[in-house]
């Protein structure tokens, strides 16, 4: 009876821990034009690639990190998960980007089995 209650409470937490994860703090968009990893940042190019995928970035790209801050684009951001929301205009610009919480692009996507 103790190994099954331990078990129990061991599934009840993971369980937990993964409904915690998946969640983005209060002023972050319910979701996004598209979302991966920084792979790398072309500031004089003006371009973002994002999972592998290149995107234009617009003159001004507004940065928001978890924290509720905004700032500029930098390196630094190179290997962070991140959402994008571009612009509807002719070509898909990159406007905003939106630091996402660590572990979060994990516990959206699917297990192959």
């Amino acid at each position: 009876m103790k190994r099954l209650r331990l078990i129990a409470l061991f599934v009840l937490g993971l369980a937990m821990t993964a409904s915690m994860a998946a969640k983005l703090p209060a002023n972050y968009p319910q979701g996004f034009t598209h979302a991966g990893t920084i792979d790398a940042i072309d500031l004089n190019r003006r371009i973002l690639i994002l999972g592998d995928a290149q995107y234009p970035m617009g003159d001004i790209v507004r940065v928001h990190e978890t924290n509720g801050k905004s700032r500029a684009l930098s390196a630094r951001d190179i290997g962070k998960e991140a959402g994008i929301s571009t612009s509807a205009a002719g070509r898909s610009i990159v406007r905003e980007i939106w630091i996402l919480p660590r572990g979060y692009l994990s516990s959206h996507r699917p297990i192959r089995r």
